[in-house]
């Protein structure tokens, strides 16, 4: 079973600045948020964490896994999108003018932005991931994950995620994750 785990809040959370790529650790809310959801988790058996090398999603599994021992993964196939030279752009979803509004109303037509990636963009480097964990457990002899599938990409939901919550990556719920 794949679990899927965003990570807590920053302080650019708060303040309405787009992060994507920027390397912004998290706040102390960010911190209580994945201390919280690994007590809440604490019974679930994991084999191994893959995780974004930005600091807030290294934070945020440190925080989660506490003194499990469970090896640690950084991959940069899951960082954030990236937003290119609108990273740090205060208020962005309200500002109609900001072409990176188009992601998080109509993520299917996104084309990205200059120095940014466009939503088959991260399309292409997510789905190169769950290829190689899927060919990683096959070699290891586990039954191959099952991830589900995005039917076309209007299937993308980036509001459907929360901040540390954990999801459960299956068939029935991978379009919505």
């Amino acid at each position: 079973m794949l679990y899927i785990i965003r990570h807590g809040k920053t302080d650019w959370n708060m303040q309405n600045k787009l992060q994507g790529h920027m390397d912004i650790p998290l706040n102390e809310e960010g911190i209580q948020m994945a201390i919280e959801s690994g007590k809440k988790n604490k019974d679930v058996h994991f084999d191994i964490c893959f995780c974004s090398p930005l600091t807030r999603a290294k934070q945020t599994a440190a925080y989660f896994l506490g003194d499990r021992k469970v090896p640690v993964i950084y991959d940069d196939r899951l960082k954030e999108m990236n937003f290119g030279i609108y990273e740090g752009t205060l208020n962005y979803r309200t500002d109609e003018n900001c072409p990176v509004n188009v992601f998080f109303k109509d993520p299917a037509n996104y084309n990205g932005v200059k120095d940014g990636e466009s939503t088959k963009d991260l399309m292409n480097r997510t789905k190169d991931f769950l290829d190689t964990v899927s060919e990683l457990s096959a070699m290891l002899g586990d039954e191959e994950p099952d991830f589900g599938s995005f039917e076309d990409d209007s299937d993308i939901s980036p509001d459907a995620i929360g901040g540390a919550e954990m999801a459960e990556v299956s068939s029935a719920s991978a379009g919505g994750a």
